[in-house]
């Protein structure tokens, strides 16, 4: 084909030469390849399975004793929990990054923009932070991680203080340590160790740690223990309530010594267990008032049956007559309540007598 002499014109006339810089070009899609800011792996941490039926307009907050969850306590652990160098650690704190909520926000790569700070430690905060978050939620939690509960209110205390606290109760790995603090309290004598647990007891006897721990275990006794002895005649002993815990507990190997930590250090001559429950007898707890009452009611009947301190009965024939007495008087229990009520309360003692169950007062 021949061109015109208007477009040899137009082609080879006088040009500044930026129609040849700026002409258009293809260009194959598949050969554009994305700039990553980073080879590095991204943060990674688990996170309950969205339910996509879940209309959030029909999720009414009934309170936490009918939602069976609660939040998790991990994200406000302090970020010393990690185990970073004192260099890094010193670095997020001067930047307010107090706790492990702050670093999960945090962009980390504009973070290494910052004067002072490189990538050899955003590298650290991100590989610590990945480790420590493994498998943890940071949602909602059906579970109860009582180790997260100590973390989060002694954190912010002074770590050998804590660390001897913790001794005891063979807790001591749960709190990190620098080589230097570990030799500072290796060099203690045995009188300077009491003297700081001692300080430190009174010290956590009041005052907002206090009223953090308290919230938090009222929390959990009422999304994991009130609904379940509610499933089971609304009462249960002590032993059935640590029982409980550890079923429902993050780490039940040690559900035990943590309890017992935070009754120690927290509720000093008594357990979490009277604070949010309703003692009826000693190790013997109502999930609430009504409960009580009926209980009580079943009690105060039953004793007037040992008029002797010598008097034994057959359970079930101590049953027959508590049902038939509350009959009479148009008074109804649920199956096996009264049962229930003798079985466990510490008001009476059961032994075997004759291959038969029998009853007497304790």
């Amino acid at each position: 084909m021949h061109h015109t002499n208007f477009e040899n014109t137009l082609k080879y006339s006088y040009s500044h030469g930026l129609e040849e810089i700026y002409k258009l070009e293809v260009i194959d899609p598949k050969t554009i390849k994305t700039i990553s800011p980073s080879s590095s792996s991204p943060l990674v941490y688990h996170e309950e399975p969205f339910d996509s039926n879940a209309d959030p307009q029909m999720q009414l907050d009934l309170g936490p004793e009918w939602c069976g969850e609660l939040d998790s306590f991990v994200l406000t652990e302090p970020i010393h929990m990690l185990g970073l160098s004192p260099s890094v650690e010193k670095i997020a704190y001067a930047h307010h990054l107090l706790c492990l909520q702050d670093l999960l926000k945090l962009d980390l790569q504009r973070f290494a923009l910052h004067k002072g700070i490189g990538q050899g430690h955003v590298e650290e905060i991100k590989l610590k932070l990945n480790e420590y978050m493994q498998g943890k939620p940071i949602g909602k939690c059906k579970k109860v991680d009582l180790s997260s509960l100590l973390k989060n209110a002694l954190g912010g205390l002074d770590r050998k203080h804590v660390q001897l606290v913790l001794e005891p109760f063979r807790l001591g790995g749960m709190m990190p340590l620098t080589a230097l603090e570990r030799l500072e309290i290796k060099k203690m004598s045995l009188p300077e160790r009491e003297a700081i647990r001692s300080g430190l007891q009174t010290q956590l006897a009041a005052g907002p740690v206090l009223e953090y721990v308290c919230e938090k275990l009222e929390q959990i006794i009422s999304v994991f223990i009130k609904p379940w002895l509610r499933q089971r005649q609304g009462f249960g002993t002590t032993s059935e309530l640590h029982e409980r815990l550890e079923r429902v507990s993050v780490q039940p190997e040690s559900t035990k010594r943590m309890w017992e930590c935070l009754s120690t250090l927290f509720f000093t001559g008594t357990t979490p267990f009277h604070g949010c429950l309703i003692e009826m007898g000693e190790g013997f707890f109502a999930a609430d008032r009504h409960v009580q009452k009926d209980t009580q009611s079943v009690l105060e009947r039953a004793r007037t049956y040992f008029y002797h301190p010598e008097i034994i009965y057959p359970l079930t024939q101590l049953m027959g007559y508590l049902e038939r007495e509350f009959a009479l008087k148009w008074v109804a229990f649920p199956e096996g309540f009264i049962g229930a009520v003798l079985k466990k309360s510490p008001s009476f003692i059961l032994f075997k007598q004759n291959g038969q169950i029998h009853i007497k007062q304790g």
